[in-house]
C-alpha cells in the first residue's frame, strides 16, 4: 500500500510533461508554418527549408519556382497572414491552415507536421 503512495507522486511529473508536450506540438507546428511562409516571402529558400522533413527538402526545388511564379504572375507580393487554425490528428500529426493575403488575392496554406524528425513539416500545399 505504501509503495502506491510513493509511485503516484513520481508519475505525476511525467503525466504533466506529456500534457505540456501535446499542447506544445500544435503551437510549434503553427510557428513553423508561419516561419516557412515568411521565409518564402523574403525569397529565403534555405530558411523556408529549415522546418521541412527530409522528403520535402528533397522536393523543395519544385516548391520554390512554384511560389515565385505565383507571386509574380498571380497574387502579387505577400502581405500578411491571419491566425493559424491548428488541428491535432489521430495519427499524432498536426495540421495547420494558414490564411494568406497578397496584393491581388487570398489563399490558404495547409501544413502537416509529423512527430518524426522533431515535428518537421511533412506536407505543404496552397489552396
Amino acid at each position: 500500500m505504501n509503495a502506491y503512495r510513493f509511485t503516484l507522486p513520481l508519475l505525476a511529473p511525467l503525466a504533466l510533461a506529456s500534457i505540456a508536450h501535446a499542447q506544445a506540438v500544435p503551437a510549434n507546428c503553427a510557428a513553423k508554418a508561419v516561419a516557412t511562409i515568411e521565409a518564402l516571402a523574403r525569397h529565403d529558400h534555405d530558411g523556408a527549408r529549415r522546418n521541412l522533413d527530409a522528403q520535402l527538402v528533397a522536393n523543395s526545388r519544385q516548391m520554390e519556382p512554384m511560389w515565385d511564379a505565383l507571386i509574380e504572375q498571380n497574387w502579387g507580393p505577400y502581405r500578411s497572414h491571419d491566425s493559424a487554425e491548428t488541428t491535432a490528428n489521430g495519427d499524432h500529426t498536426t495540421t495547420v491552415r494558414l490564411p494568406l493575403r497578397f496584393d491581388h488575392g487570398e489563399t490558404t496554406a495547409t501544413f502537416t507536421c509529423s512527430p518524426k524528425e522533431g515535428g518537421a513539416i511533412a506536407e505543404f500545399s496552397l489552396l
